[in-house]
């Protein structure tokens, strides 16, 4: 086999393994937003949770890219 053909195969099996917890994370995020949103009888945006929840996720993945860099460089 050369390097391409195992490339794309370990390319399609990541894909087949993260995409279904994808959706499950979905479903999650889905249903704590509706949780939320029925307890506080609507006070609080789901927009702007989904908004706090997107910049969280990048703040996380700039420092794990930061952490990255700083053990490569190692």
């Amino acid at each position: 086999m050369d390097l391409l053909s195992v490339f794309i195969q370990g390319l399609t099996l990541g894909l087949a393994y993260l995409a279904p917890v994808g959706m499950q994370n979905l479903f999650v995020i889905n249903n704590a937003l509706a949780l939320i949103s029925n307890r506080l009888g609507g006070k609080i945006n789901a927009r702007a949770l989904t908004w706090v929840n997107r910049i969280c996720g990048i703040v996380i993945t700039l420092y794990g890219l930061k952490l990255l860099s700083t053990l490569v460089q190692l």
